[in-house]
């Protein structure tokens, strides 16, 4: 890619990129939210509506756009191997185990 252009696929990417860091920040403020022993309501309604609407469009974005494309370039037995070796390293890694893994990668970039 030469300096200035642009595919497509990058502003998806930079979306998801957005969306996964929007959603850390909900989760903190719901976080926030379970811990406070005064919280009202309205802001848990506010949170979860905010989460909600981050969610529907970001699966719609990968619904659209990313899986799809994933199916066009990555043949089935592929993508079976990728599953098998995700789950394997969900499972080795427990609850929240890739979280972990980004705040490693962040740290060491």
């Amino acid at each position: 890619m030469h300096f200035g252009e642009e595919r497509p696929s990058d502003y998806i990417l930079h979306d998801l990129h957005v969306e996964h860091e929007h959603g850390e920040e909900i989760h903190a403020e719901l976080t926030k939210w379970l811990e406070d022993k005064n919280a009202n309501t309205q802001k848990l309604i506010a949170i979860l509506k905010e989460m909600v609407n981050l969610h529907s469009n970001h699966i719609a974005k990968e619904e659209e756009y990313v899986f799809p494309l994933i199916h066009k370039i990555i043949r089935e037995e592929e993508r079976e191997k990728f599953l098998k070796a995700f789950e394997a390293l969900q499972k080795k890694l427990g609850k929240n185990g890739f979280a972990k893994l980004q705040a490693f990668s962040e740290q060491i970039k």
